[in-house]
C-alpha cells in the first residue's frame, strides 16, 4: 500500500464511552462533502476519497491512515491544521469523529456494541519467577454455553514497541460455560508451580510469554479483535500496560471482551511500583479463578466435566481442576500408549517382519542341512532361522520379527559360510567378516 498502512490500536481520542463509528454512514459523507473537489478522479497528492477502499490506498505522502493512532495519521493531521480542506476548515466535531474512527481501528465497518465477545482475558502474569513458574494469559467465558476455540479464535502479541503483530497463535480446545482457558508457554512448569493443567501449551516466545511491557490481543473465529490489553506499538515500560514481574487482573466489573485498551478495565501490579509491586508464582497467581467469577453463597467450585475421573456432580463452577484416566487407568496419571500399542511403553517393544533372500542358483544346496540365516540372535545353530525355496526358483527366503536396531548375519549352505570379506556392507568384528 502506498501508505504504509499499520494496524495498531490506541486511546480513543475523545474520553467518552466507547460508541463505534460507521464509516458509510458517518464518515464517507465528511469526505463526499468536503473533499471532492480536489480528492475525486483527477485527484490531488495522489490521494481519492471516494471510497473505504480510496482513503485506505492512501496517497503520495504516505501513512495517510495510521489505524488506531490518529495523531500519526497524515489525513486527520491536515485536515486538523486546518489545510484539508482548502475551502474551509471542517467543524470540531467532525475532526473528532474522524479522529475516533481511526482510533477505532479505522474500519470499514464498526465493531460491534450489541454483541461483544463473552471470552475475554482476565489475567496476564510474568512472575518474578518466572524461568521455572513459567508464564500465562488466562480467558474467561461469561457465557452459559461451552464455546469451541478452535474454530478459529486465536490470540496475539505485539513485542515491546513493535507496530507490526507476531503470527496469531491459533487456539484448539473448548472453554467452558462460566469456566476458564489457560493458555501457558510451558505444560510442566505451570502444572510443576500450580498443581493442574494448564488448557494448552502454546511454547515460549508467544503471547503467553510476554515480560510484561507486550501487547496482547484475543481474536474471535473471523480474525476480529474482541478484547485487547495495551497498546499495539507502544512499549508497555512505564505506561498503565506494564506488567513486568507482575500480573494484569481484570476488574471485577468486567463482564465482556472490549476491542479498545481501556486501563480502568485493569489491576496491574509490576516492579515499577504499580498495584502491589513484584510478584512471586504460585501466591501471586490464581490460574482458573477470577475475581468476577467468584461465585455465589451457594456456587461449588470443582471439576463439571462429566467425562473426567474426579467429576464433581456438585460443581456449579469449573475451577479447572479436572483430570483424566491414563491408559493404566489411574486418575491424572500420565502414562500413554506408545507406538508399540503398549501403555507406558518407551517403543521399545515394536518388532518388524523382515525377509531376508538369498539367491542360491549358482550353487548347488546341501542336502542335509540346507541353506540357514544365522547371527540375528546369536551364532549358535539353535538360534539359525531355516531358509526355504517354496516356488522353486531357486531364492531361498526367511521371514522373522526384529526389534528396530543394527545385526550382524551371514547366509550358511550347509557348514560353510557365504564369503563377505571385505564387502562394501560386510563389517569386521573381531576375526570374521559379517
Amino acid at each position: 500500500m502506498k501508505n504504509g498502512f499499520k494496524m495498531t490500536m490506541s486511546f480513543l481520542f475523545l474520553s467518552i464511552a466507547f460508541s463505534s463509528v460507521d464509516y458509510q454512514s458517518q464518515i464517507q459523507p465528511i469526505f463526499d462533502a468536503n473533499c471532492m473537489g480536489c480528492h475525486a478522479g483527477g485527484y490531488s497528492g495522489g490521494l481519492m476519497l471516494g471510497s473505504y477502499d480510496e482513503v485506505m490506498e492512501g496517497g503520495n505522502s504516505g501513512n495517510t491512515v495510521v489505524a488506531g493512532d490518529h495523531a500519526a495519521s497524515n489525513l486527520w493531521v491536515r485536515i486538523e491544521n486546518g489545510s484539508m480542506p482548502p475551502s474551509g476548515a471542517l467543524s470540531t466535531e467532525d475532526i473528532n469523529l474522524i479522529a475516533q474512527w481511526i482510533d477505532e481501528g479505522a474500519l470499514a465497518e464498526p465493531a460491534s456494541e450489541t454483541n461483544p465477545s463473552p471470552i475475554f482475558m482476565t489475567e496476564l502474569t510474568d512472575p518474578q519467577n518466572s524461568s521455572d513458574a513459567g508464564r500465562y494469559v488466562e480467558l474467561f467465558n461469561s457465557s452459559d454455553a461451552n464455546i469451541d476455540l478452535s474454530t478459529g479464535w486465536a490470540i496475539q502479541r505485539w513485542t515491546n514497541g513493535n507496530a507490526d503483530p507476531q503470527s496469531a497463535t491459533a487456539l484448539t480446545g473448548i472453554i467452558p460455560a462460566n469456566g476458564f482457558y489457560v493458555i501457558c508457554n510451558n505444560a510442566d512448569n505451570f502444572s510443576a508451580t500450580y498443581g493442574m493443567t494448564c488448557s494448552q501449551n502454546i511454547g515460549t516466545g508467544g503471547a503467553a510469554d510476554s515480560n510484561g511491557d507486550d501487547n496482547i490481543a484475543l481474536l474471535d473465529s473471523d480474525g476480529n479483535i474482541v478484547d485487547m490489553f495495551g497498546v499495539a506499538g507502544e512499549d508497555g515500560s512505564g505506561t498503565g500496560h506494564e506488567f513486568e514481574d507482575g500480573r494484569a487482573e481484570r476488574a471485577i466489573t468486567v463482564t465482556s471482551g472490549n476491542p479498545v485498551w481501556d486501563e480502568s478495565e485493569w489491576n496491574v501490579d509490576n516492579d515499577s511500583g504499580g498495584g502491589d509491586g513484584n510478584q512471586y508464582a504460585p501466591e501471586g497467581y490464581d490460574p482458573f479463578a477470577w475475581i468476577g467469577n467468584s461465585g455465589g453463597a451457594d456456587d461449588v467450585l470443582g471439576c463439571t466435566d462429566d467425562t473426567a475421573c474426579n467429576y464433581d456432580s456438585e460443581a456449579t463452577i469449573d475451577d479447572g481442576s479436572c483430570l483424566y484416566n491414563d491408559c493404566n487407568g489411574e486418575c491424572g496419571g500420565d502414562a500413554i500408549v506408545d507406538e508399540c500399542g503398549e501403555c507406558g511403553g518407551d517403543g521399545s517393544a515394536c518388532t518388524y517382519s523382515v525377509t531376508f533372500n538369498v539367491n542360491m542358483n549358482y550353487q548347488d544346496v546341501d542336502s542335509e542341512n540346507g541353506v540357514r540365516l544365522f547371527g540375528l540372535g546369536s551364532w549358535s545353530s539353535d538360534d539359525a532361522s531355516s531358509m526355504t525355496d517354496d516356488n522353486g526358483d531357486g531364492i531361498y527366503s526367511t521371514t522373522v520379527n526384529l526389534a528396530a536396531g543394527d545385526y550382524e548375519f551371514k547366509f550358511r549352505n550347509g557348514w560353510s559360510y557365504e564369503d563377505v570379506d571385505e564387502l562394501e556392507c560386510a563389517v569386521l568384528v573381531g576375526d570374521y567378516w559379517n
